[in-house]
C-alpha cells in the first residue's frame, strides 16, 4: 500500500509587484493555519517518509511547517521545479518514477489548479475543490510507486481549513 499526500500551500502574501510570485511567502495566518492542519494530521497518525515541493517560498514554508509538525528533517525535503508551474498529472507520474519502493508515504506541496485536478483525477470526485492549506490523502493498493496511477485507490481524508 503507498499513500499520497497532497498538500496545497498556505495563505500567502498578496502580490505587490515588488517581489515575484515565486518569492511569496505565507502570512502569518497562514503559517498558523497550516501548523494547525499539520497537527490535525499528526493526531490522525498520517506521517510521510518523503516530501517533495515546489521551489516556490511558499510552498517551502508550508513543507517546512508540515516536515516540523510531524518530525521530519527538513533537509530531507525535495524541492521539484515542475511542481511551481503546470503540475499535472504527467508530471507527478514523473516524480512517483523516482521514488524509492521503501517509501510508503509521500507528500507533495504546491499549488492550485494542479493538486485539485490531480486530486480529482486520482480519486474520482470531480467535486474536489483544494482552498489554501487543505490536505488530501490517497491511497492505492500499488505495491511500487510506478504503479500507483494503474491501481485502485481509494481517498482517505480530506483535511481542510474550517475558519
Amino acid at each position: 500500500m503507498k499513500q499520497l499526500i497532497i498538500i496545497r500551500h498556505g495563505k500567502a502574501e498578496e502580490y505587490d509587484f515588488i517581489n515575484s510570485d515565486f518569492e511569496r511567502s505565507l502570512t502569518k495566518k497562514g503559517k498558523q493555519i497550516s501548523r494547525d492542519i499539520a497537527e490535525k494530521l499528526g493526531k490522525k497518525g498520517i506521517r510521510f517518509d518523503a516530501i517533495y515541493s515546489s521551489p516556490a517560498f511558499r510552498a517551502i514554508e508550508t513543507a517546512i511547517i508540515f516536515a516540523d509538525e510531524l518530525g521530519f528533517p527538513f533537509s530531507e525535503i525535495k524541492l521539484k521545479k515542475e511542481i511551481y508551474s503546470g503540475f499535472c498529472s504527467e508530471s507527478l507520474q514523473e516524480i512517483l518514477q523516482t521514488v524509492e519502493n521503501e517509501h510508503n508515504a509521500i507528500a507533495i506541496v504546491g499549488h492550485n489548479p494542479g493538486l485539485t485536478d490531480i486530486a480529482s483525477e486520482l480519486t474520482g470526485y470531480s467535486d474536489i475543490y483544494m482552498p489554501k492549506t487543505s490536505v488530501v490523502v490517497i491511497e492505492s493498493v500499488a505495491e511500487n510507486w510506478t504503479d500507483f496511477f494503474q491501481q485502485k485507490r481509494k481517498l482517505l481524508l480530506f483535511e481542510k481549513n474550517k475558519k
